[in-house]
């Protein structure tokens, strides 16, 4: 009934506006592009290119990572404010860099790379290193906690990293299970870290890191992650509600060969 009765309510309102006059045209001018910053094709040879996602401060500073292995940060009028050389490059070289830079709110920068994780401060200077165990998955980004206690990493050999975001200490690691491309991990409003990788999605005790669930998907199913040139690329997140239920895409195998993705919750 509760469909039926939202159905009708939308038909109503639809034959309500039905008679009301037509908006206004909205002026051309209350938007406009008001600058671009180049990527590519600077005139130096070298290829220009940064990864997705950004992040921006309150102050509308504009954080980036790039191919070159550096992290660049843009004023609000496209000036460079500063860049940091984090001597690795991303996956499309001998190196891996981690996606989307994390911020505090303190103003302190987060960036997993290569096989290192860095704290870097307002100013572009390197507050405190951790070294991991192998490179950070390929398309994914490190984690704040809600609390700003713990970052959460995850690297490609399928290890989850919890990190005290104070001095980048070590809380604990996990494996994750599953034996392809890992996803970004998620902190559920409970606290409750998860991390998917192929068939795999388990769920860790933010406080020590023990296994609280684990599932594993069908045989012909898995954890949507999209390849290119054999390597993982565009970074693919899971998502909760505040019930715990997690969202995520799949990539289902179809018998007559061909495969698409699909939208899926585990309850």
């Amino acid at each position: 009934m509760k469909r039926i009765k939202y159905l009708g309510l939308l038909l109503a309102a639809v034959i309500l506006l039905a008679g009301l006059p037509p908006a206004p045209a909205p002026a051309e001018d209350l938007l406009a592009l008001e600058w671009v910053r180049t990527t590519e094709g600077l005139g130096d040879g070298t290829y220009h290119s940064y990864m997705d996602p950004l992040t921006v401060d309150r102050e509308g500073n504009v954080y980036l990572c790039h191919l070159d292995g550096y992290l660049y940060v843009y004023t609000p009028d496209r000036s460079l404010k500063w860049k940091l050389n984090l001597g690795q490059y991303s996956y499309m070289g001998p190196l891996q860099l981690g996606l989307g830079p994390v911020l505090d709110n303190a103003g302190n920068c987060y960036v997993a790379g290569n096989q290192k994780v860095y704290k870097i401060d307002a100013g572009g200077h390197v507050l405190a290193e951790f070294l991991m165990a192998g490179k950070v998955a390929g398309s994914t980004s490190p984690v704040l906690s809600a609390d700003g206690g713990s970052l959460y990493v995850v690297i490609g050999s399928q290890i989850l990293y919890a990190l005290d975001t104070s001095d980048l200490s070590e809380k604990w690691r996990a494996r994750t299970g599953g034996s392809s491309a890992a996803v970004t991990p998620l902190e559920a409003p409970d606290g409750t870290v998860i991390a998917g990788a192929g068939r795999t999605i388990t769920a860790f005790d933010p406080g020590s890191g023990e296994v609280k669930w684990k599932y594993t998907l069908p045989a012909d199913r898995e954890i949507y992650q999209y390849y290119s040139q054999g390597l993982p690329d565009h970074e693919k997140r899971l998502q909760a509600d505040d019930a715990g239920n997690v969202y995520f895409m799949t990539l289902l195998f179809g018998s007559d060969g061909e495969s698409r993705s699909e939208l899926a919750r585990l309850e």
